[in-house]
């Protein structure tokens, strides 16, 4: 399978409505801090696959919808299926996996990975795939992760170190 076509721009595009929806909370007469930390990361989540090209190989056909694999975190997976309920990314509907090991997020299209003792096992089963990774832990880039989350001064925030532009078999 091919990796994810991950354009700056699209993700550019992720992370200033990441920061827009921040904006949003702290202006609607709600801080941040006062929404829950799974709602937050479901946000996030829900963003990051509007925001990704996906080449047409990472789909069954034209349906099929976008997966997004949660890691041992139940309650933002409860939160992220609330979220998503009748939305789409992209013409494509938005299902959630709960996932416990690589081999089940086998057809997901992110993986949010909170487990950072999980996190190199999930990377490096993922090389080369098309599999967006979304991790917290302070090293996530730097260990091979995509997209790395982070709490600052009670706002979660987006971080990416990694190179943004399309592997070599994205192409």
């Amino acid at each position: 399978m091919k990796a994810p076509h991950l354009h700056l721009a699209s993700f550019l595009r992720a992370c200033v409505m990441g920061a827009a929806l921040l904006t949003a909370f702290a202006f609607s007469g709600n801080d941040a801090s006062a929404q829950s930390y799974e709602k937050i990361r479901a946000i996030f989540l829900y963003n990051f696959a509007k925001h990704v090209e996906w080449p047409d190989t990472a789909f069954s056909d034209a349906k099929a919808p976008i997966v997004i694999g949660v890691v041992d975190a139940s309650k933002v997976a409860k939160e992220l299926e609330r979220s998503v309920r009748g939305k789409d990314a992209n013409g494509h509907d938005i299902a959630v996996k709960e996932v416990s090991s690589p081999a089940d997020a086998d057809g997901c299209h992110i993986v949010y990975i909170p487990d950072k003792a999980k996190a190199p096992a999930f990377i490096e089963a993922f090389q080369g795939k098309p599999i967006l990774t979304v991790g917290e832990q302070s090293n996530f880039t730097e260990i091979g992760g995509m997209i790395k989350l982070f709490e600052k001064t009670t706002r979660s925030a987006v971080s990416s170190t990694s190179p943004l532009r399309p592997t070599p078999d994205s192409r």
